[in-house]
């Protein structure tokens, strides 16, 4: 039975990470919730006609000519 202490009881499936749990332990809970790939990040862009920025997705592969049409 849940007795409102924390967020969801423990055994519930959430890894057992609350509002008061150390960083690393809702890093890593939520690391596994939401797993990516490495080799993918963002980077910034800028334009020289609007100044606008913002982000898009960029891949570690993409100079690999090993790997082509791999990112």
């Amino acid at each position: 039975m849940h007795d409102g202490t924390h967020p969801h009881p423990a055994g519930s499936g959430d890894g057992g990470v609350h509002a008061h749990s150390p960083a690393a332990a809702t890093i890593t809970r939520f690391r596994s919730l939401f797993q990516g790939r490495d080799d993918v990040y963002p980077r910034r862009f800028e334009s020289k006609k609007t100044g606008r920025a913002g982000y898009a997705p960029a891949c570690g592969n993409e100079w690999v000519r090993e790997l082509p049409g791999l990112c």
